[in-house]
Formats: structure tokens, sequence, C-alpha cells
């Protein structure tokens, strides 16, 4: 015995001690068995191996299996304070857990620790994103030695397809389009081996069993020689190519090529819509881009690099990218490849490529090959199509940097489903948002769970996809609604579906959503000054509104002030044509009629004035989308606009100017903005608009007149916060709408807000656009549902 004990003991599973190879029992206090619930993105994230090798680590017996709640174990051993203590310090890189409950329960004196067979158990749980490949897949991929050398479909748990294959929780291969590939044996010995990066990744495959490229024309006929290569080929010589992405199709050219672009705009019939780049690295994407310098990678850079990896805008250098990528901006969207057949694509390419959804303009994203060759067939010379189905269509998302801090614009791939966590129980419900950047929220007890952006409503394909997305959201979250909250438009193609659903529907106001949507965001308690700018959103008294002030919280808010109504000429055309609500605008303001005709001497001045005075078509509206819209035609911008936003995206175009300084022009002096008068409670631009038409006429630069305008539109923000805040005793602002996506007016007004001693908070997880609308449509619902 005395030789034996020179040994170290050894700690067995049923809380022995080996001595020198005699099993002799020993009492251990402090041994104890628990059950663990873990919630959140904790599926198809690498949680069961990581839960078995600390089992491992720590001596201890039990199991952990899947189940429609999310993970659930049973440990038992010494060391299970340790063993938590690291799970919760420590877990996969990829995962989010969102609870993690303990309760210690009886032994039951296992011999091992198992990974056991999902179970369906009817609970919700959170579903991971689709995620951009991972260094250690990205290392292999390039790896001659490895038997997924340059595999165009390599993953791991770390990384791969998740959200856009899954058909039905739990999360495993038979629910996914994955059910389709039989796994090869080194496959599935990965998959079983519980110490493989590759354990349970369901999308798990490799060129003899799982999914595979090939390149044809717009016939159909197969190319032959290697896809990659050749389509790096014809994208070189001009040509556009779709590609079947992750979450669907892409329509990718040179973006230096002038030609190729005009071809691919001509075809997809989007006139000036910003397009899309994808660049190889960081590196590349500094040579054409102004990404932050510092001591450290800038978030821009971070966020790129991230394994959201979404369209991050960014301030452009002069270069030779096409101009018509991104007619009259200053910004760009850009984007690292983010899966591995991007990365085989710019293994050798250093010039920025066009990388752009694959759709016919105004309808969703394509996600099946046999859809693709027939809608696109004359938009795409060629297509890089595989065999591994999508099952639910994602865009990529778009994010930029505002105030140092990452401002989501569209929630897509890599971050939808979003699952957001309410302190109240809500009933099952379900907020659908408003027709245009639709996004939806299905929602239930303290969760809802926001959808990916499915573009606008109008038309059947779209209104296809976003049914389709519905059922699927309701069937993977177990989810039957009891309510449909829609917009207050009765016009609006949601409002309309929503009523036809059988169950009880509540409408909730446009604005006042996206307020909700900030305060829901930020969980913030009491009221709050809501100022929501926006193109147009139907109003309580049957006016659209579009420049509002609000004082109020989640249980009701005040209308304390708007933005002068004024009439929009041709209803919905005034939208497409912003030199009506000029002129609209100009003839309230009592500019003469010689000097509107001299502004817009090619345009029908007396028609207009006609429709105006006479009340035929012309709603009156408050918006300050309209605004912008009325700015940009005055100076210059003659339309017609082709997509939203695009005559305010020209305003700020001009206002960044050539001059670096332009810009500059503090807004708090006076000379720098333009008079304005506020009474009862409405801001009136009559004076703006005569100055603006002076300036014009001293020969004021467009640039200087674009500066001015923004920097009048951030100190009345300014002035009215400040008034609301006295008199109401509200120390805290929530900005939300459209109009905030331009980056100066956000971030001058929140810099100025915070100096004078407000809080101010506003939509940065969600879209500050109507993207976010189902948040607050949710959050206003509450108190009516109950």
């Amino acid at each position: 015995m005395s030789k034996c004990s020179k040994l170290p003991p050894t700690l067995t599973v049923d809380g022995s001690l080996l001595f020198g190879g005699f099993d002799i029992p020993v009492i251990i206090f402090n041994m104890k068995r628990v059950l663990i619930k873990i919630t959140g993105i904790v599926q198809g994230v690498g949680f069961r191996p990581k839960v078995f090798n600390l089992a491992k680590k720590y001596n201890l017996s039990g199991f952990v299996l899947n189940n429609s709640a999310g993970v659930e174990m049973e440990v038992e051993g010494r060391y299970v304070e340790e063993f938590i203590g690291e799970l919760k310090n420590n877990p996969p890189d990829v995962s989010k857990i969102e609870s993690f409950k303990v309760e210690e329960i009886g032994f039951a004196d296992d011999k091992e620790f198992l990974i056991k067979e999902s179970e369906e158990t009817g609970s919700r749980q959170n579903i991971s994103p689709d995620l951009s490949i991972c260094p250690d897949c990205e290392r292999e991929l390039f790896d001659p030695k490895d038997r997924r050398f340059r595999y165009p479909f390599i993953n791991c748990y770390n990384c791969g397809p998740r959200f856009t294959i899954i058909k039905a929780m739990p999360y495993d291969r038979k629910n996914t389009t994955m059910i389709d590939f039989e796994m090869c044996p080194k496959c599935e010995a990965e998959y079983k081996d519980f110490s493989n990066r590759r354990f349970h990744a369901e999308p798990i495959a490799c060129a003899n069993c799982g999914p595979k490229l090939e390149l044809v024309d717009s016939n159909g006929r197969v190319v032959a020689g290697d896809p990659i290569a050749k389509t790096v080929q014809h994208i070189l010589s001009g040509k556009i190519v779709a590609i079947k992405g992750l979450g669907g199709f892409q329509l990718t050219c040179d973006a230096i090529n002038s030609k190729a672009i005009k071809t691919l705009r001509d075809r997809k019939n989007r006139p000036t819509k910003p397009l899309a780049l994808m660049v190889r690295d960081l590196k590349v994407a500094s040579k054409y881009m102004k990404l932050k310098k510092g001591s450290t990678l800038s978030l821009e850079g971070r966020t790129l690099l991230g394994k959201e990896a979404p369209i991050v805008l960014l301030s452009k250098r002069k270069s030779e990218i096409s101009d018509l990528v991104a007619p009259n901006q200053q910004d760009l969207g850009v984007m690292l490849p983010y899966t591995p057949l991007h990365k085989l694509i710019f293994e050798k390419l250093e010039i920025p490529l066009v990388m752009t959804s694959g759709n016919l303009s105004g309808q969703p994203i394509i996600t099946d090959n046999k859809e693709a060759l027939e809608k696109l067939a004359k938009v795409a010379d060629y297509f890089l199509v595989n065999n591994r189905g999508i099952y639910s269509g994602y865009d990529d998302s778009v994010a930029k940097v505002v105030n140092e801090e990452v401002q989501l614009i569209r929630m897509g791939r890599g971050y939808a489903p979003k699952k957001i966590t309410f302190s109240s129980d809500l009933p099952p419900m379900l907020a659908i948002g408003g027709d245009l950047k639709n996004s939806f929220a299905l929602a239930c007890g303290s969760e809802v769970y926001m959808s990916q952006y499915l573009g606008d409503l109008q038309g059947f394909d779209n209104l296809k996809r976003f049914e389709e997305t519905v059922c699927l959201y309701q069937n993977l979250f177990k989810i039957k609604p009891k309510y449909v909250i829609h917009d207050l438009h009765p016009g609006y193609f949601s409002t309309k579906w929503a009523t036809k659903q059988g169950v009880k529907t509540i409408a909730v106001g446009h604005h006042e959503s996206h307020i909700a949507s900030v305060i829901a965001e930020h969980q913030i308690e009491g009221e709050v000054i809501g100022i929501v700018f926006d193109g147009l959103g139907y109003g309580e008294d049957g006016k659209l509104w579009g420049g509002e002030f609000f004082a109020g919280d989640l249980n009701g808010f005040e209308r304390v002030g708007h933005f002068d109504c004024f009439a929009l000429p041709g209803g919905d055309l005034a939208a497409k044509e912003p030199w009506r609500v000029a002129v609209s605008l100009l003839i309230k303001a009592g500019v003469s009629e010689q000097k509107i005709k001299v502004l817009f001497s090619y345009k029908d001045f007396g028609s207009i004035k006609k429709l105006i005075e006479l009340k035929i078509n012309s709603p009156l509206t408050s918006s300050v989308g309209r605004i912008f819209d009325a700015v940009a035609a005055i100076l210059g911008f003659e339309g017609p606009v082709t997509f939203e936003g695009e005559a305010a995206m020209f305003v700020d175009f001009l206002a960044r100017g050539s001059n670096p300084r332009t810009r500059g022009l503090d807004p708090l002096r006076s000379q720098n903005f333009y008079p304005y008068v506020f009474k009862d409670r409405t801001i009136n631009l009559d004076k703006m608009f005569v100055q603006i038409v002076i300036d014009l006429e001293l020969g004021v630069k467009k640039e200087i007149i674009a500066a001015k305008f923004q920097n009048t539109i951030i100190m009345i923000i300014l002035s009215q916060a400040v008034k609301i805040a006295a008199k109401y005793q509200i120390n805290t602002v929530a900005l939300s709408g459209g109009v905030f996506q331009n980056s100066f007016i956000l971030s001058e007004s929140v810099k100025k807000l915070r100096a004078k001693g407000l809080k101010v908070y506003y939509n940065k997880e969600v879209p500050i656009n109507d993207g976010g609308l189902a948040l607050g449509q949710v959050a206003l619902s509450r108190q009516s549902s109950l």
C-alpha cells in the first residue's frame, strides 16, 4: 500500500479516489448533481461539444441535449461549480446566452457523460442567423493538405448557413435543406466526434458528399471548366454573373467597368439606386474607402470583419470605381467576402466587384435555381449555381457607424431573426410593420422575434414571400397570433392583409410606433420627447404626417409640435416628382410665380397651381422627407425619384460638397441656418424658402444652401426639444424615422441635445426607418391587447 500511495490519486466519476490502481471509496462532501437549462442562440454553434469537453475536463457525469427550448443538461460530480463558471464565462464564440438556469437535483449515479438525441418539448428558442466563414475554415479552404481544400461549402459549428436552411426545430440536419445530402464516412465520423469542430455541425459536407457548383449560361447550358475560374474570367471580360449565395442570388460585375454597370442597371431597371460592392480584404477596402485610422482597428473595419459581415456604408476616395456605382453619393456600401465561395472568387482579385441582390427591380431576392434562370435570363449572362437549398431568402444587412456606434439600416443576413426581450408578458401577436422596407415581429410572453428585411409589400411576389416568412416564423417559434397589429393607414397592403386573417386586429399610429421602437429597444423608463422625421405616415387627423414632436410614453403620446402642412399636388406622384412639392412650398411661402417659373421653366406650373387651389388630389402633409425633396428640386434635382430617399440623399451629397469644410458650418451661428417661425405648435418654413430663392439669385453656392438647410433642421430639433423639455419636465429624447438615416443630422442633433443636458436615444439594433416599425407596434399594443 505504501508503494501505491506515492502515486497521485485520480477522481473517478462515482466520487471514489483511485490510488495506484486500487479503487478505494472516499466520501466527497461537495458532490452534487444539477439540472441546467440554457436559452438563446445555443444550437448550431458548438454548445454541446463545449459542454461535453468541459464535463470531461472536470470529470463530471451526466448528459446534454438540444430541445426546442435550447440546451438542457444534467451534470454530476465534485467540480460542478467550476464547470458552471467556465461555461458561463467562456461559452462558444458565436453563441448568445439569454438565460442560464441551474437547479440542484438528486444523484443519478451516471458512469459517463453523454450527448443525447434532441427532444421536442414544444418550447421556443432563438435561432442563429447565418454566419460568415470563420478563420479556421478559411485556413483549411486554402490549405492544399486539407481534404476540404478549395471546397466552396466548407463550414463548421462556428460559421456557415443556419437560418436560411432551417425548415423546423430543433436544429438538426433532418430539419434542414441538408437532408438531401447523405454524409460520407469521413464527414459522418467528424459529425459524431465530440472533439471535432464539426461535431453536429448540421451543414457539414465535403466535395465527396456535399453541394456542388455549376456554371451555366443564360440558356441553362453548362459551361465547361472550373466554375470559379470561369466566373472570374467572365466578370473581368465585362459580363454579368448571377451567383447563388447564402440567402439568395447576387448579381455581380466589375465595379470599374462603367459599360458593364450600365448594362446591369438597364437590364435590371435600376437607374440610380446605389449598388453594393465587395472587396477582397481591408487592405483593398482602404484603397477605395476612407476607413478611420487609429492605434486599433477602426469600428468600421471591425464591423466589416465581424461574424455578421454586413454591408458597411463608407466615405469613398477618388478612385477608378465607376461613378455609376452610386451616382450623386459620397458613401459606398462595401462588404468583405463572407462565404468560402466569395473567398475563392476573390483569391486573386484586387478590384472591387458590384455585388447586389439578385432580383428584378422591386421584387424579392431569388433563391431557387430554376426561378433565377427564368427571371434573370435577360439580366445575367452566366449563373454560378449550386444544389444546396435555401429555405428562407435573406438580403445582405446594411450598417454604418454613427457617433462611434454601429447602427443597423437594413436587418438581414447575420442579424435576423433578432430576439428582443420585454419586461412584461405579451399575448401571442403578430405586428406587420408598414408597406415599405417591411419587417414584421412575432411576439409571445416576454419574447419578440424581429424578421429579416422583406422589402416593399406591393406586388404578388413580395406579398407571397411575406406570407411564407410569417408562416415559417410561426412554425419555428411556435406562436399562433391572437392579434395582428397593423399601421393606421387604411390604404396599406399590410392593413388590408391584416383584416383578412380572421383574428382581432389593432391599428396603431405610424409615428407613435417609431418612437415606441426606440423605447422598446433601449427599455426606456418614463416619458420621452419623441421626434419623428420621415417620408409619409398616416396621422390620427387623416393627414399625412412626417415632421412630428411628441411627449409621453407607451401609455399615450401627445402631439406637441409639427411642421406646417402643405399640399402634395398629384398625391403619390409628388413623391416621385419632387418639383411638384417644391412648387407647392414656394407658392405657400409667397414666392412670385415668375421666380418659380424661372426655377422650373421646363414644368407645367399652371396645372400644379390649379391642383393646389382647387384642392384636387393634393393631400396635406407635414413631412420633413418631402421638404428635403423640395429643397433637392430647387437645387437642381430633376428626378424622377427612382428609389426612396434619393432626393434627400442628393441634398446631403451637396451639403458635404467638394470642400470638406462646407458641411462644418456651425449650426448654432445664425448666418449658417435659415429663418423659421414657431407658432401654435407649428413650425413654418416660409421664410426659409424665400431666403433659399434669394440665395440662389445672389449666386450662393448650392453646397452652402444645402448645408444651411440641413443646419436649419438641426436647429429646429434642438430648439423644440429644449422648449418641450422645459414645458413638460422631460429630459429624455427619442429620435426615429427615415430622415435620421442622414448621419450628419443624426450625429449633430445627438451631440447638441446632449450638450443641453438631455438624454438622447435612437434606433441602433433595429432600423431607424420603417424596418423598425413592427417592434414599436408590439410595444404600443401591449395595453390594448391585455
